[in-house]
């Protein structure tokens, strides 16, 4: 008679150094100092690592990855310009309305103003969708709206940026962030 093969976790001082599949009978001595643990739904799962106490494995805490300064400072600084990127695209207000500032309304208001005049009837959509008319000039003002919007916020990235690289410690570069 055949018996079935089932996993064994081996533990070597409460910690599962390796898993294997055995029948629990066949002629197999683990190495001294290892005791062979037969896996089941009680147990939980395992895998080298593991640890064993009280009948039950335990995942290993997951691994706490220390970065070093200047990764801390490049990281940083890149999440700082994501928020960057998502302050210049906030709605602006301008004509007693609000107007949508994200890039491709940018994009438009560019293309617009290059032709430097616009037609009779001309209007932009607020971000309601409302047709609001502008003068060539009133479009202008909402380019220099969204402006003074994007310059406010390149500023505070470069200081932001300033004091990442000025920090010196890991803690202190997580502690700039985008506010």
């Amino acid at each position: 008679m055949v018996n079935s093969m089932q996993t064994y976790a081996l533990v070597e001082n409460g910690v599962v150094s390796n898993v294997v599949m055995w029948d629990g009978s066949a002629d197999w001595t683990p190495d001294a100092g290892v005791t062979p643990v037969l896996v089941t739904a009680a147990t939980g799962m395992a895998s080298a690592g593991y640890a064993y106490a009280n009948g039950v494995f335990t995942a290993p805490a997951a691994p706490v990855v220390v970065l070093s300064l200047a990764d801390a400072q490049t990281a940083q600084i890149a999440a700082l310009t994501v928020a960057y990127n998502a302050a210049i695209q906030v709605p602006v207000s301008y004509m007693s309305t609000t107007f949508q500032a994200d890039s491709g309304s940018q994009d438009r208001l560019t293309g617009s103003l290059v032709a430097g005049t616009v037609p009779a009837g001309f209007y932009w959509l607020d971000a309601n969708n409302v047709q609001v008319g502008m003068t060539f000039a009133q479009l202008q003002g909402l380019a220099s709206v969204m402006l003074v919007q994007g310059q406010a916020a390149f500023t505070k990235l470069q200081g932001y940026k300033t004091e990442v690289r000025a920090a010196t410690s890991v803690a202190a570069v997580k502690a700039v962030t985008w506010a």
